[in-house]
C-alpha cells in the first residue's frame, strides 16, 4: 500500500491562527514522517531575495485519508511557524 504525504508550513503569530497562505512555494512531498520538523525544531526559507528567514516550529497538525479506489493513504502535515529574528539565524549557523 502507498503512502503520500504532503507538507505545508504556514505563518502563524502568537494568539493568532495561522495563516491560510502556504510559506513553501510548491508542496513538498516526503517519503516518510520522519523528515517533518518537530515542535522546537528551526527552519529556513529562502522566500525573500535569497535571504535565509528562520522559523519556529510550533504546531503540527496531520490529516490522513484514505482513497479506496487507489488503495492508497495521503497524510496532509501542516506545520505552523513563527518568524524569529535574523539575529536568531546567525547564531544557529555559526554553532
Amino acid at each position: 500500500m502507498k503512502t503520500i504525504i504532503n507538507l505545508n508550513f504556514q505563518m502563524g503569530s502568537e494568539g493568532g491562527r495561522p495563516d491560510d497562505a502556504s510559506l513553501n512555494r510548491e508542496s513538498i512531498a516526503l517519503e516518510n514522517l520522519e523528515n517533518i520538523p518537530s515542535v522546537g525544531d528551526y527552519v529556513c526559507f529562502d522566500n525573500e531575495d535569497d535571504i535565509e528567514v528562520p522559523y519556529l516550529v510550533k504546531t503540527r497538525l496531520f490529516e490522513y485519508r484514505y482513497n479506496d479506489k487507489k488503495e492508497t493513504w495521503s497524510i496532509n502535515a501542516n506545520v505552523v511557524v513563527e518568524r524569529q529574528p535574523q539575529e536568531l539565524y546567525n547564531k544557529l549557523i555559526h554553532m
